[in-house]
């Protein structure tokens, strides 16, 4: 037998020494796999970047310029620097939906000065904030609070004052400025005495953008984790059927979706009971100053960081850095809100202790299969995401492995010269049983390595001969999540 060279031909007459590398067995390290996000959001007219062109900002500052300071997208951009530089960040900017309608709402003053104090009114979770001494009207302070909105162009308002009233209009159209949440004294800053301030909540707004475009523009590029902004239920519809296909065996180009509703307890749980989509991920505002889809970044920013280190491993205690904890008022009790929320698609977070808001639990909102039969396959967020890699390292280790091999049945395995590049049946079984016990299991991402060997089948296709197909059956790895202790003591 001779050896099998991959390009040197054995008609070579003339004398010399030939050298040639195969790669094919040089390494079989686990697969990095590492993340791409996108961030999707609307922009302003001043950014310079094209409607739905797919950019890269590096900084804040890129950010503004692409997509128009203050607006959505920048916001989120910014969020999601903070929370994670690390992760490839990709940014598609939508344009408002011309027949929209802006939100707005009102601060209205009334009385006068008789004990200053600053006005601090937080926009979105962003201070804003007058001054009122002694004796100035509430006309006086009224301009100086629109003075200091309109200063501040990062702000997600405009603002105009009539009568001592400020107007804050939406800087976007459609409903994600019915959020912007309006408050004062957020750190229980002392108000000004003998001053009324009244405020009149953002309504009003109208008419998200179509999604079509914005999926387009994705194009076939894959996105591991996505911050979504929209909660209407074209947006998430056209988003579920796009993250659907794109898991399928022909793109496998698979992501998760990440967004945030605000809302009572009854109108999240309601709005996540609906959606059954196992790619999508909502997290409850509950209440919190910032803007849900800046929390959307922020959040997408933790779990591609974290997710990206080891998908399997439960994402609680981690800090969502920059998104403002709600009022305890506001706040949903662990039990039996948060306890129930987790049975109806809702993830949970909580406020600790230093006034952080940190995970919880991450789940997506699949509950039924398409039989309407209880189904935990996709519940927590770390089964796609471990199953998303356990995928992406095979393929990989197949075709770092066996990129031009032959394939041929077992019957004669033992008459094949070794150097020979051929497949078979036998080899792809020993080829699956070493992935998991070598890459797989000592990572954590699965267990239950006799019954992944039991249950594996490795076998030539029936109807096309140049096919061979694996049944794999990986136990993945769980989350330590709760610890449940029975005392029994004796006296």
């Amino acid at each position: 037998m001779s050896i099998a060279f991959p390009s040197l031909p054995d008609v070579t007459r003339v004398p010399f020494a030939y050298a040639e590398f195969d790669p094919t067995g040089a390494s079989d390290d686990a697969s990095l796999m590492p993340y791409t996000v996108l961030l999707a959001g609307q922009k302003l007219a001043t950014g310079a970047a094209d409607d739905y062109s797919v950019q890269r900002p590096m900084s804040k500052a890129q950010a503004d310029a692409h997509f128009g300071r203050g607006s959505m997208l920048a916001g989120m951009c910014a969020a999601f620097l903070e929370a994670n530089p690390m992760t490839k960040m990709l940014a598609i900017g939508v344009p408002d939906y011309a027949g929209g309608e802006f939100a707005s709402g009102a601060v209205a003053f009334s009385g006068a000065v008789i004990s200053g104090a600053p006005v601090c009114l937080y926009i979105g979770g962003t201070l804003a904030r007058a001054a009122a001494s002694y004796g100035t009207s509430a006309a006086d302070v009224a301009s100086a609070l629109t003075d200091a909105i309109n200063a501040d162009p990062d702000l997600p308002v405009t603002a105009a004052v009539s009568l001592g009233q400020v107007t804050l209009t939406a800087k976007h159209k459609g409903e994600n400025g019915n959020d912007i949440d309006l408050r004062l004294s957020y750190y229980q800053e002392p108000l000004p005495g003998g001053l009324s301030i009244a405020i009149t909540p953002l309504t009003g707004g109208a008419g998200n953008p179509d999604p079509a475009p914005i999926i387009a523009a994705m194009g076939n590029d894959q996105y591991h984790v996505i911050g979504w902004p929209w909660t209407d239920n074209a947006s998430l519809a056209a988003l579920r059927d796009e993250l659907d296909d794109r898991w399928g065996p022909l793109r496998q180009i698979d992501g998760q979706a990440i967004a945030v509703k605000r809302g009572t307890f009854g109108t999240v749980t309601t709005f996540a009971a609906a959606r059954n989509d196992k790619h999508l991920t909502v997290i409850p505002s509950e209440g919190s100053p910032t803007p849900p889809w800046i929390d959307a970044a922020a959040c997408a920013g933790v779990v591609a960081y974290y997710g990206n280190n080891d998908p399997a491993r439960g994402f609680n205690t981690l800090l969502v850095p920059g998104v403002l904890a709600p009022a305890e008022a506001d706040r949903w009790p662990s039990f039996p809100e948060k306890n129930q929320a987790l049975f109806e698609g809702v993830s949970t977070r909580y406020v600790a202790p230093d006034g952080t808001m940190r995970l919880q639990k991450l789940i997506t909102t699949y509950r039924l299969n398409p039989l309407g039969a209880e189904d935990k396959a996709f519940l927590s967020l770390n089964s796609p995401l471990t199953l998303s890699y356990l995928r992406y390292d095979w393929n990989n280790y197949l075709k770092l492995k066996y990129p031009r091999h032959k394939l041929a049945g077992d019957a004669d395995a033992n008459r094949y010269d070794p150097s020979q590049p051929i497949m078979t049946p036998k080899l792809g079984r020993a080829e699956a049983i070493a992935r998991f016990g070598s890459a797989w299991l000592p990572m954590g991402l699965v267990e239950g390595f006799d019954q992944f060997k039991r249950d594996l089948l490795c076998e030539r296709n029936d109807r096309n001969e140049n096919r061979l197909d694996w049944l794999l059956r990986p136990d993945l790895m769980n989350q330590f999540e709760v610890a449940g202790t029975l005392f029994r003591h004796i006296v």
